[in-house]
């Protein structure tokens, strides 16, 4: 069982030693004696010391000049300096040192007593914070929200490792900063504003409450977070205590999410055009033949000119329409899968050439900028079906001529990013959302079918990628492809 009432005794005069024992043991204390500084420094065991009395004036040293070495002993101990030479300004020295009373020769039992019993109920609450700030510390730095403690003026006092990880600094490095640094503008320079109305009204907008907010972290870079702020008042002083959890890492996990169930929706729009594909096909193919059939035979007979030329436009009209039913059916019927390793330069240069001729026509340059990439596995036909989509896309919103931008670079070791970029027109902010759905065009009537950008989609949904588009009106349209590197599971 641990002796919680031990008592080391450091004092080189014999009659003085014995006297202070006794006077002890009558308490239930278990005294032990040391003559000198050295032989005390060279205790080991020092569990369940609860205090250490000691001659101020010793053969191998002054107490006074020792008394941090004195305290290594043990850490929870009280330290009563025993002296026969009053000094009052050696009193206070060794007080400010550490020690936690001075009592004086001749020794009075009931003062030693009472000094004792003060000095080790001072331990005991010496203990006990010590064990309470090691629990916070423990809880502060094993938490993984980031708790940080700032003062009247805005101050930063403490910062637990997590808002030091959260906010990317490195340890003590945000301790004295204003807390407005981990703000960007316009909050930064509102923040004092915050503190002035706290401090004159008592109420601030975060006090009490959840807020999700944004964060500014070393490096400029902002992130989300919520941040929950509680205020403590120590004597005449106010610290208030903000909690701030990383939002970062949610917001992509939601982000993944809508997206994949964005790509389900896709998926299913996809398919329905599949259906409707093929009973289209069914029903209007077989008399769009007809028509076919018998505007040859019309222009091929009909004597007048203006007869000949009408068969050659229903002729022209039957053929479009085959074309887009064709286009349906790829949907209705798609190819098996023809994956292969692809370099995605002589894919997009193969569709460049194939519409060199139509750039030429409409005075269309084109600009390249590609990175060094990796070969993608991948069908090169249905790629080069989407760049040859986005290129007359882009040349039909360019009429009197523009630039067509074609940006190409690794994302990161399992993507590659194409942005294909035009300086044309723009696309109408209410067009937007319709761009890619079935049938919707924003060309003049007869100048497109509706289906080339949901082809666009298809094919690169196939391909486990994802495209995107942003415009503005007079400036141009950007589409921004992402696609794997290796072959999606999906």
């Amino acid at each position: 069982m641990r002796d919680t009432r031990r008592v080391l005794v450091i004092e080189d005069d014999p009659d003085t030693a014995a006297n202070l024992r006794d006077i002890l043991e009558l308490d239930d204390y278990r005294v032990e004696l040391a003559g000198t500084l050295g032989e005390a420094l060279e205790r080991g065991d020092s569990d369940g010391l609860v205090a250490i009395l000691v001659d101020r004036r010793l053969p191998d040293g002054n107490a006074d000049d020792h008394l941090l070495e004195i305290r290594a002993l043990a850490a929870d101990a009280s330290i009563l300096i025993i002296t026969g030479h009053a000094d009052l300004d050696g009193a206070v020295a060794a007080l400010r040192q550490g020690a936690d009373d001075y009592l004086l020769k001749p020794i009075d039992p009931d003062a030693l007593r009472a000094a004792l019993a003060r000095s080790v109920e001072h331990g005991r609450m010496r203990l006990a914070l010590r064990e309470s700030t090691l629990r916070s510390d423990a809880i502060l730095n094993g938490a993984l929200d980031g708790i940080i403690t700032i003062d009247e003026a805005g101050i930063i006092k403490s910062a637990n490792p997590a808002a030091v990880r959260i906010f990317g600094y490195s340890d003590g490095e945000m301790i004295g900063q204003n807390v407005a640094v981990l703000s960007p503008p316009p909050d930064r320079e509102e923040h004092d504003h915050y503190i002035g109305e706290y401090l004159r009204t008592g109420k601030g907008y975060t006090i009490g409450g959840r807020r999700e907010v944004t964060g500014r972290r070393k490096d400029g870079t902002t992130f989300p977070h919520e941040i929950t702020v509680s205020v403590v008042k120590i004597g005449k002083r106010r610290l208030s205590t903000a909690t701030v959890r990383d939002l970062s890492e949610r917001n992509r996990d939601q982000k993944a999410l809508r997206e994949s169930e964005r790509r389900a929706r896709a998926a299913e729009d996809l398919a329905s055009i599949g259906t409707l594909a093929a009973g289209l096909a069914h029903e209007v193919g077989t008399p769009m033949n007809v028509i076919l059939g018998y505007a040859q035979m019309i222009q091929a007979s009909a004597q007048d000119d203006a007869i000949r030329e009408r068969a050659r436009i229903i002729r022209e009209q039957v053929q479009r329409v085959s074309q887009i039913i064709q286009t349906l059916l790829n949907f209705a019927r798609p190819r098996g899968r023809l994956r292969g390793r692809v370099d995605l330069v002589e894919v997009i240069d193969e569709s460049l050439s194939l519409l060199q001729e139509r750039f030429r026509k409409h005075g269309v340059e084109v600009e390249r900028y590609f990175e060094p990439l990796p070969e993608i596995c991948a069908d090169g036909a249905k790629l080069q079906q989407v760049f040859i989509n986005l290129g007359i896309n882009a040349a039909d919103a360019m009429p009197d001529g523009g630039i067509l931008g074609i940006h190409m670079a690794p994302r990161d070791s399992s993507e590659v990013e194409i942005r294909v970029t035009d300086t044309g027109t723009g696309i109408p902010t209410d067009a937007m959302e319709h761009l890619f759905e079935p049938f919707y065009t924003t060309k003049d009537r007869g100048e497109g079918s509706g289906l080339g950008l949901t082809v666009v989609k298809g094919i690169v949904l196939d391909h486990g990628g994802s495209i995107d588009v942003s415009s503005e009106i007079g400036k141009g349209t950007e589409f921004c492809i992402m696609l794997p590197i290796e072959e999606s599971p999906n």
